[in-house]
């Protein structure tokens, strides 16, 4: 889940859950550009537009559904 979902709605998410070990994820510098910059971003974007009110199950779903898709270059890797 990305830090932007906080401000994006507000008290649905606590600091401790979104920086708790099990949603971290680093993006190696090399897919930075093309995957930080470009696919997350746009399919966070598209979350965000379609669910205007989100509800914490459909946020924590749809992290996991990103982690799935685009979790094998990430650190820890997400098989």
């Amino acid at each position: 889940m990305e830090q932007q979902a906080m401000r994006r709605y507000p008290g649905l998410i606590q600091p401790q859950q979104m920086h708790s070990l099990e949603n971290l994820r680093g993006i190696p510098t090399e897919a930075n550009s093309r995957l930080h910059l470009s696919r997350l971003r746009i399919e966070w974007n598209d979350f965000y537009s379609s669910h205007p009110h989100a509800t914490l199950d459909e946020l924590l779903e749809f992290a996991t559904e990103m982690d799935r898709k685009y979790g094998s270059p990430l650190r820890p890797e997400i098989p």
